[in-house]
């Protein structure tokens, strides 16, 4: 039987990409980036540069990462300057980045990025209605995602996609995991080298040299 509260997630990007083809949902999406009024955006268009996939898995597009894991800012904008005088090189070019998983659930503002960021972050259809109130612009978002989630044949794809997304993220995970285990046991064996040489009479220098360490490092393990 059919999920009726099914509704895609615009954090997979095949979601994320269908959603932008509406025109209007693009001009208020690029509009609260440019921290405009979506009256003032005279046309958008949508360049081809994504290459079909001959997979579900081909070409990942993962939306909800965090690429500055050193802060809790979860929006910012960068420009093109001279390292020396920071004078702009042009205000043509300029590259945004929005860390989903960066975003406060309780963060109350009246930034347009961020209620769109919000309705991007959104896990299930009374999430989206709700925030398909505040404005013309995501109530569009919201019924595109509706019309989407009810082709069967996108559905079909989108939880392809969102396998193939899950899935690649399980194998990261693992091999992780198997990282820090190889690395763990490297450690451990690297440490019975050092208290072997030790045992034989060896110096701090020639153990370090042998299991290429610093002298430092073999002092550490021999306390």
């Amino acid at each position: 039987m059919a999920n009726d509260n099914f509704i895609m997630l615009p954090t997979v990007d095949f979601c994320f990409n269908n959603l932008m083809q509406n025109s209007k949902v693009r001009r208020g999406f690029i509009a609260a980036l440019l921290k405009v009024s979506p009256s003032e955006i005279e046309d958008t268009c949508i360049l081809p540069t994504l290459l079909p996939r001959d997979a579900p898995d081909d070409k990942l597009g993962i939306l909800d990462f965090i690429h500055f894991p050193g802060d809790s800012r979860c929006y910012r904008s960068f420009h093109f300057r001279d390292d020396r005088t920071g004078s702009l090189y042009t205000d043509k070019m300029e590259l945004q980045i929005l860390e989903l998983k960066k975003l406060p659930a309780d963060m109350h503002t009246e930034e347009d990025i961020i209620a769109w960021m919000k309705f991007f972050n959104g896990k299930d259809r009374k999430e989206f209605e709700r925030m398909a109130k505040t404005n013309e612009y995501l109530d569009e978002a919201y019924h595109t995602l509706v019309n989407l989630s009810a082709d069967e044949q996108k559905r079909l794809e989108y939880e392809a996609r969102e396998k193939a997304l899950k899935d690649y993220n399980t194998q990261i995970s693992s091999a992780e995991k198997r990282g820090v285990q190889i690395g763990q046991q490297a450690g451990e064996q690297r440490a019975r080298q050092v208290f072997k040489l030790h045992i034989q009479g060896k110096s701090l220098d020639e153990i370090a040299e042998y299991c290429d360490l610093t002298v430092e490092k073999v002092k550490e393990i021999l306390e």
